[in-house]
């Protein structure tokens, strides 16, 4: 972690507590009530992860947590039921997965710390986690000639890979050949005083089920939609500590009914915003029972409307359930 993420690390704990009385007071709209149900473990207890990623395997119901060089796979009681270990240091560090349909794992790895390992890897492994072929992304246009991936999702058939640096998003089929590119900031239509905040990258990525790209920036204060056609952005939210608006935009993801789950690592807690990027509810903030947040990051939800949401500081990976009335 570079030395403005310590910053922002500590920074978000001493004030999430600050902020626990606003948000404690906040009740749930929109008939929406969200429930904690229990935190992912094995037969250990809880699994003090520190910002895992997560994936959902649709198809079987079941969870994946990447962490360090490590993938766990947990049924939908929470419970790890499987893990393997990537121990190949040449592909790099492990950064994001998705599951396939079929249950074959997909994983993207990169040199993040020595520059004549440059590069990145996607890997095509069994259900087990054996490596069995490289993915290899090919007839990239020229402007992505310094494409270096960081996120993947899988959705419909399609691979997507976001470079958050380059503000980039590459479309491919499960071949790595190019369908689509998208250059992202000149649509962001950035001033000066946005560059001054900082670098804007890519905070969360993922897609939606109507084909739309979502992303946060967390310099800009703001969660996007990019629509398949390239030309449309939408944008949501914006600074603030009251509901309904961003300190520390994190993780993004999409529930059954098409509503948005956004995370705020200051706020320490997970704010919902509906498909027409509408406030809803939060919840998950801080007030020291089960169920509170600490620094939450990745969410990803299944098709029961589970959400999953990774936490910093040790904390794990909370599990809650959104039900509408």
């Amino acid at each position: 972690m570079n030395k403005s993420g310590h910053e922002r690390y500590f920074f978000a704990i001493f004030c999430s507590s600050l902020l626990a009385t606003i948000l404690a007071a906040v009740p749930a709209f929109g008939g929406i009530e969200v429930r904690y149900l229990y935190d992912l473990s094995n037969f250990n207890g809880m699994i003090p992860y520190s910002w895992a990623k997560i994936a959902v395997d649709e198809e079987r119901n079941e969870t994946y947590v990447l962490y360090q060089d490590t993938v766990s796979v947990f049924n939908e009681a929470g419970m790890e039921v499987y893990s393997f270990r990537d121990v190949d240091t040449n592909l790099g560090l492990l950064l994001d997965l998705a599951v396939l349909p079929d249950g074959d794992i997909l994983t993207l790895a990169a040199n993040l710390t020595d520059p004549k390992k440059a590069g990145y890897h996607v890997t095509l492994r069994n259900y087990r986690g054996d490596a069995v072929s490289e993915v290899v992304l090919k007839g990239l246009p020229p402007k992505f000639s310094r494409f270096s991936p960081r996120r993947m999702v899988y959705r419909e058939g399609l691979l997507y890979f976001a470079d958050p640096e380059g503000l980039q998003i590459v479309v491919t089929d499960l071949d790595g050949r190019c369908r689509r590119g998208y250059d992202v900031r000149p649509l962001l239509d950035l001033k000066p005083k946005d560059q001054d905040r900082g670098s804007v990258t890519f905070s969360g990525f993922t897609v939606d089920r109507r084909g739309n790209m979502v992303f946060t920036i967390d310099v800009l204060f703001h969660a996007y939609a990019l629509a398949p056609d390239g030309t449309t952005l939408k944008e949501f939210g914006q600074a603030g500590s009251l509901p309904g608006r961003f300190n520390i935009a994190g993780g993004i993801a999409m529930d059954n009914k098409g509503d948005y789950i956004v995370s705020d690592l200051l706020k320490g807690a997970v704010q919902v915003f509906d498909k027409n990027y509408n406030f809803v509810t939060i919840f998950g903030d801080w007030d020291g029972r089960a169920g509170s947040l600490r620094l939450p990051n990745d969410v990803a939800v299944n098709k029961n409307d589970l959400v999953y949401v990774s936490q910093g500081a040790g904390r794990g990976v909370s599990v809650y359930r959104i039900a509408y009335n």
